[in-house]
């Protein structure tokens, strides 16, 4: 171990440098996946950090037709993304003389779709996403290569509502207005087995189980369906009760158990083994429930309802906790809770005492459509109507630099990588794109990159 830390402090750079000159720069990344695989945690954490810094230098050589055709650029184009220890290490200062170090906000890579995107997720890895949209496409995206994978998933004959991808990445579910649900397999993008069918009205949200061996289906035809991944076949008989609309559905993290958010205003939860109700339904919402989630340990719910109320459930009593979180203008259309399960996002709320933490994240200029906190719990990405995405501090509820623009309609969906260093966005202008989520913006949306030396770099065009 001692001989990797020695490496990675050292050597990873020039290490880059050589493998680029000799055209086998991905198969530093094939080592750097298998490093973070093995690392234990005994390893310690600074470790894990350095060579997560030197894969994130891989893949941004890797999207650069600059850098592959020409190595300088690796120094020239490359390293204003580096975090400070590699600056340092490499004392760039000796190689080219700097006056200001900066970089503009813009997205990484956009890609241009032929119809609305309504689903995004990110595989575990943070190497894939992949969309769904309304023609019925369901497309997979490279985020190293910034290209979409060239594998055709077809089957759908209405607009695609909801994807999600399998915990290991393998697989992909997929959730449609033809009534019905498919799964893919991620490597070819052949359907697995025949459509999952027995709603009798359009699919509006699907998950898998934390092991894969189950989907979970809500839809307009206010059933509540679940099924076995290894046969196809429905399990049991369909969860019934609501009133209306099945909006949202989630398994718990031991997937014991199963919430459901509906039109009819209520939230229930149901037994995965039996497919029986536990306990009363969760009645407070005065409109429709948009989404629902579970904490990470099972015992609290969050909603977010047309009401513009979010609520937060005990599991073990079906009670509200405290008081409804109060204070949006708009329907709450997305909640989450951070990985801690301690907050709950856009405002900021207080899990353990209903109080809204700090101020209201405010800047948007319409409706938030979607939320995420990063894996860190330290920001928030936010997506909305008014076209832009932006990025927030949790501890202290500002907005982290400029909202980042681009898209030419409404966001309908964000996500953070599961490393924290890039946002993905779809939109209504039929495009994904994809962003650094670097901070320290300027007001005139440049990034600044504090306590390093000045410089000014040229930033190389990415095809896609």
């Amino acid at each position: 171990m001692k001989e990797l830390e020695r490496f990675v402090e050292t050597k990873s750079v020039f290490w880059i440098e050589a493998m680029n000159l000799k055209k086998k720069l991905p198969v530093c990344q094939e080592n750097i996946d298998y490093v973070l695989q093995n690392l234990n945690s005994d390893s310690g954490h600074k470790l894990r950090e350095r060579v997560v810094d030197v894969n994130h230098v891989v893949e941004l050589c890797l999207l650069s037709d600059s850098v592959l055709e020409a190595t300088p650029h690796i120094y020239l184009s490359i390293l204003p993304f580096c975090s400070e220890w590699l600056m340092s290490k490499i004392q760039l200062q000796n190689v080219m003389k700097m006056e200001h170090k900066m970089i503009r906000r813009e997205a990484i890579n956009t890609w241009n779709t032929t119809s609305q995107i309504n689903s995004i997720d990110l595989s575990c890895d943070g190497k894939t996403l992949v969309s769904g949209d309304d023609d019925g496409n369901i497309k997979l995206w490279d985020l190293f290569s910034g290209k979409e994978v060239n594998i055709s998933i077809g089957g759908h004959h209405g607009q695609v509502h909801s994807v999600a991808f399998s915990t290991d990445g393998k697989r992909i579910v997929s959730g449609s207005s033809d009534k019905s649900i498919r799964l893919w397999d991620t490597a070819t993008g052949v359907q697995i087995g025949d459509p999952l069918q027995g709603h009798d009205h359009y699919v509006n949200s699907v998950a898998f189980s934390a092991d894969g061996t189950r989907i979970l289906s809500g839809s307009d035809d206010r059933t509540i369906r679940l099924w076995d991944t290894a046969t196809g076949a429905q399990i049991g008989d369909p969860l019934q009760g609501h009133d209306l609309s099945v909006n949202s559905v989630a398994f718990s993290a031991d997937g014991t158990r199963i919430v459901s958010g509906s039109k009819d205003k209520t939230i229930r939860l149901w037994d995965t083994a039996t497919g029986g109700r536990i306990g009363d339904p969760l009645q407070g919402h005065d409109n429709w429930v948009r989404s629902v989630a579970f904490s990470a340990d099972g015992k609290r719910i969050v909603s977010g309802s047309d009401d513009k109320t979010i609520r937060l459930w005990d599991t073990a009593t079906g009670a509200q906790i405290g008081d409804p979180l109060q204070g949006h203008d708009y329907d709450v259309t997305s909640v989450a809770f951070s990985a801690d399960g301690t907050r709950i996002t856009i405002r900021l709320w207080d899990t353990a005492t209903g109080a809204q933490i700090g101020d209201p994240l405010q800047g948007h200029a319409d409706w938030v459509t979607s939320v995420s906190f990063s894996a860190d719990g330290t920001r928030i990405v936010s997506g909305s109507l008014d076209k832009t995405i932006r990025l927030w501090d949790t501890a202290t509820g500002a907005q982290i630099g400029d909202s980042l623009q681009g898209h030419d309609d409404f966001v309908s969906s964000v996500a953070f990588s599961a490393d924290g260093t890039r946002i993905v966005s779809g939109s209504g202008d039929n495009t994904i794109r994809l962003w650094h989520a670097a901070t320290d913006l300027s007001e005139n949306g440049w990034i600044h990159f504090p306590d390093q030396f000045r410089g000014v770099f040229w930033i190389p065009h990415v095809k896609i």
